[in-house]
């Protein structure tokens, strides 16, 4: 006999945070100039996936980012790194 096997249910946004979209460093461009020093990096949330923009401390669900990716704050319009 095969014992039924569980599927973690998909993850959902965490609830106050943004979903961070990932924008290709070709694209960075368009949002102007890096800044001196390149972009500042997000700080961890405590939470798997959730990150501090460095620019307004909003939570940000960069799950979908990979590390070192760039994502827009959408109070700011600048961007950040993901960790």
């Amino acid at each position: 006999m095969f014992a039924a096997r569980q599927l973690a249910p998909p993850q959902e946004p965490q609830r106050g945070a943004l979903t961070g979209a990932a924008i290709e460093q070709d694209q960075a461009a368009r949002y102007g100039p890096p800044p001196p020093g390149g972009f500042p990096y997000a700080r961890w949330a405590g939470t798997p996936g959730l990150y501090y923009s460095p620019y307004t401390g909003r939570v940000y669900d960069l799950r979908g980012v990979p590390p070192g990716g760039l994502t827009r704050d959408v109070d700011t319009g600048r961007l950040f790194r993901k960790p």
